[in-house]
C-alpha cells in the first residue's frame, strides 16, 4: 500500500503528532507489530488547525445583507451568468 497521509480535526496543540502516535500505538496494542512499523515510517500526519470561529450575527449585518440580496434581484442576472446561459 503506498504511503499515505491521516488528517486530523482535533483542535488540540500538535494534533498530528498526536494522531500518529496514538494509531502507531493501536496497531502494536492489536499485535500488528509490522502494521505498526509501517504506520510509523510511511503515515503522514500533518498539523492542522480547525476554525469555526464565526462572528456573532447582528440585526444590522442581516439588515445590510438583505439589501443587498434585494438590490441583486432587481438589477436581474449579472452578465457573466446572461452570457453563460444563453
Amino acid at each position: 500500500m503506498p504511503p499515505f497521509a491521516v488528517l486530523s480535526c482535533d483542535n488540540l496543540p500538535d494534533n498530528g503528532a498526536v494522531l500518529h502516535r496514538a494509531l502507531v500505538a493501536f496497531a502494536a496494542r492489536v499485535a500488528i507489530a509490522d502494521l505498526a512499523r509501517w504506520i510509523e515510517a510511511e503515515v503522514v500526519c500533518p498539523r492542522t488547525m480547525v476554525d469555526s470561529i464565526t462572528p456573532a450575527t447582528d440585526d444590522a449585518l442581516r439588515d445590510t445583507r438583505a439589501e443587498a440580496h434585494r438590490r441583486r434581484r432587481r438589477s436581474g442576472p449579472s452578465s457573466a451568468s446572461r452570457s453563460r446561459n444563453g
